[in-house]
């Protein structure tokens, strides 16, 4: 995951110690996703991660938070030959994912998957916007707009005490 390369560079700056940073992963998929396998996910690529996900992929906070940030969601059904070809290209680029999720029950056993938004989202203290990372930043690229970012709001907050 390139985010948590990215948030390991962010912490090993030297201006992360001027700032607090907290890396949230949101699950669109709680149908299937429980608390736990959200947890055992996000350790596989950054202990300080924290998973969220909700109760059903129908309830109404969940889509007005998926709205709310753009995030569109679709389910595609898959053939059992299908479900194979993901496992394997899975297993060729993600083992570690594999292994670790391989013992936790889904809540939900059907052959699909969710087409979405691959969107990483940088959130001031103040809950506001500060701007998005896409999928086709490498993880030098996401830690260097992230750095800079936060450095530019924290300037216009002293700033604007005086």
């Amino acid at each position: 995951m390139k985010m948590a390369k990215a948030l390991q560079r962010v912490r090993e700056s030297k201006e992360f110690k001027y700032f607090d940073l907290e890396a949230l992963f949101v699950s669109v998929d709680p149908d299937r996703d429980s608390n736990e396998r959200i947890e055992e996910y996000c350790k596989i690529f950054d202990e300080k991660l924290i998973g969220l996900t909700h109760k059903s992929n129908d309830n109404p906070e969940l889509k007005d938070m998926l709205k709310s940030f753009k995030i569109h969601v679709s389910k595609i059904y898959l053939t059992d030959e299908e479900v194979k070809e993901d496992l394997n290209t899975l297993k060729e680029n993600a083992p570690q994912v594999i292994e670790k999720m391989k013992d936790l029950k889904v809540k939900k056993n059907e052959n699909y998957t969710l087409d979405h938004s691959i969107i990483v989202y940088l959130i001031g203290p103040d809950n506001q916007f500060l701007t998005y990372l896409g999928s086709n930043l490498d993880e030098k690229d996401m830690s260097d707009i992230i750095l800079d970012e936060i450095s530019t709001d924290l300037k216009k907050r002293v700033l604007s005490k005086k």
